[in-house]
């Protein structure tokens, strides 16, 4: 995060230019330890840097940027999965940018 933007910095490879061709794009994160905390998936349109953003965004230099593929992801749906802690459930919370805001409950397994 940066200046309230979601930036995506990704090591040379085919996934570059697989998000040139379609830029649909989903980052999942899981909880950071064995015990199961939490759940995110974060899904949007990933929009490649223009020259200058990564020297302004302080994530590379200038002479840098053309090694750095670097991408902004214009967020339009975020999924937060977790227990509920009030049951034996699965909790589950979305953001969605045209349906705005849920939360549903479900058996895990």
């Amino acid at each position: 995060m940066r200046y309230g933007e979601l930036w995506l910095g990704l090591i040379p490879s085919l996934k570059v230019g697989d998000l040139d061709r379609d830029p649909r794009c989903s980052v999942h994160c899981g909880s950071p330890t064995d015990a199961w905390a939490a759940s995110v998936r974060v899904s949007g349109r990933a929009v490649r840097a223009m020259q200058g953003d990564a020297e302004r965004l302080g994530l590379a230099r200038s002479d840098e940027e053309e090694r750095l593929p670097l991408f902004r992801l214009d967020v339009s749906e975020v999924v937060v999965t977790r227990p509920d802690p009030s049951s034996d459930l699965i909790l589950v919370e979305w953001w969605n940018s045209q349906r705005g805001t849920g939360r549903a409950k479900r058996k895990g397994g």
